[in-house]
């Protein structure tokens, strides 16, 4: 599941940059102004396309198992 997301999220931002709706050069945080807490406030698009933006690890609290739906 997470592999395929990826790709489709990433043709989807790609397809708005050539819309000049997204910049690859703003900071995330433009868009998403929350994602500028606890010093993201300078990862770019471009840092998170390229996988530069600094964000190692889930937030805390989060697992994976919570991201998946149960089927029960």
């Amino acid at each position: 599941m997470f592999s395929v997301t990826k790709a489709v999220t990433a043709t989807a931002l790609h397809i708005q940059a050539e819309r000049g709706l997204i910049d690859y050069d703003k900071p995330i945080a433009h868009y998403w102004p929350e994602f500028a807490a606890q010093g993201k406030d300078k990862a770019t698009v471009r840092d998170a396309l390229t996988h530069r933006a600094g964000i190692p690890l889930m937030p805390e609290g989060i697992a994976s198992h919570l991201l998946v739906r149960s089927s029960k």
